[in-house]
């Protein structure tokens, strides 16, 4: 029997679609929904997101050359893993606002437990559609608490990393989970130049998320 590293890596590069527009960044924003997140606090997720890309201070940074022209989608994750927004390149102020409203318009379509191995792979399918039209593929995901799922997170991960996606972490520290950061950083993100964003509740996930957004975008940059 194969392996779960080889079979996620077969999906994963089996997944190739139409060739996509050449960007700098392709990035898949994976949002928590699982059953720990109330209705408020999902709220809060989803109108930060949209808050922060349709913000003057990102729009400021796409037609400066701040950051570099990319593609994103929005990924909902609980027990399973579906992209609510498509894939959508951003080049512009206008262009950015439009995503936003998309994003705030969105319903949850998502809840159950904490499969974050599920969502990787989910991710991964997604960005491996770009092929190589994305100079570095991005999975930004966040979330309140621990994987609590049978499926393997360590083998999804890895499966990711193999294809040379980096992984990116939004932990939403809460009074629930105080350690949460500790295990994005030691159990989840990976890849080149990966790192956390700390959100303290999800009162403060909208300005967490704008830092990180600009951040992982101007890596592309020379």
């Amino acid at each position: 029997m194969r392996s779960i590293i080889a079979v996620v890596v077969l999906v994963l590069v089996s997944a190739f679609g139409a060739k996509a527009q050449p960007v700098d960044v392709a990035l898949v924003i994976a949002m928590d929904v699982s059953g720990s997140v109330s209705e408020e606090n999902w709220s809060l997720q989803r109108d930060g997101v949209a808050d922060a890309i349709g913000s003057p201070a990102f729009g400021a940074a796409i037609t400066s050359g701040q950051i570099g022209r990319m593609a994103i989608a929005v990924m909902q994750w609980g027990s399973g893993a579906q992209v609510v927004v498509g894939w959508t390149v951003l080049d512009s102020r206008a262009g950015a606002r439009a995503f936003a409203a998309r994003v705030r318009e969105m319903a949850r379509l998502e809840s159950g437990a904490t499969c974050m191995g599920n969502a990787l792979v989910k991710a991964g399918i997604e960005l491996m559609a770009w092929d190589d039209q994305a100079s570095r593929r991005v999975i930004d995901i966040s979330g309140d608490g621990a994987d609590n799922c049978s499926a393997s997170v360590s083998d999804a991960r890895a499966a990711v990393l193999a294809q040379n996606i980096t992984i990116n972490g939004l932990p939403i520290v809460t009074p629930t989970e105080p350690h949460i950061a500790e295990w994005y950083e030691g159990k989840l993100i990976g890849g080149p130049g990966a790192f956390v964003v700390i959100a303290e509740g999800f009162d403060s996930f909208a300005n967490a998320f704008l830092r990180k957004l600009v951040w992982e975008t101007a890596e592309v940059l020379p």
